[in-house]
């Protein structure tokens, strides 16, 4: 499984807007291309998606710019994955529809396999948020925020 880049870009922005968080710190988009180091058009297309999604506030004028909605240790990784990329799903045979060109769903072995390795990943992902990664906590074995 590879992270769409948009999503590894949107994670990016919302750990720079999480770091030292206030939420009337706003940090302009020019500000936030510079530290996720991604031209400034697109990270205005990635904060209007994230706007859009909800994970964060835009503020007009001279003292302007974008914030988090939420705190940072409300918002988990898996709920950024899935808003961005809009699936978590790593096989085809995963998604909604179940779509198997093999018509062997509910028999295959690999299906099995993948689910069980998908529902591992969304575990994963729904154990950590944002703080758990400005602050690193995530690599501490025996830590575990509660899950999602």
């Amino acid at each position: 499984m590879q992270l769409n880049l948009e999503t590894d870009y949107a994670i990016r922005c919302l750990l720079v807007l999480g770091t030292d968080y206030d939420p009337d710190r706003y940090i302009s988009a020019a500000s936030l291309s510079k530290d996720v180091a991604i031209t400034p058009g697109h990270v205005q297309k990635i904060l209007r998606n994230l706007k859009a999604a909800g994970f964060i506030k835009r503020k007009m004028g001279v003292t302007g710019g974008y914030a988090l909605k939420d705190a940072p240790d409300s918002i988990y990784i898996l709920d950024v994955i899935e808003k961005m990329d809009g699936t978590i799903a790593i096989n085809r045979c995963l998604e909604p529809d179940n779509y198997c060109n093999r018509n062997a769903v509910g028999t295959c072995n690999m299906h099995d396999f993948y689910a069980y390795m998908q529902e591992t990943l969304v575990n994963f992902f729904g154990h950590f948020t944002l703080l758990d990664i400005i602050d690193r906590t995530f690599k501490d074995p025996t830590y575990r925020r509660n899950k999602k």
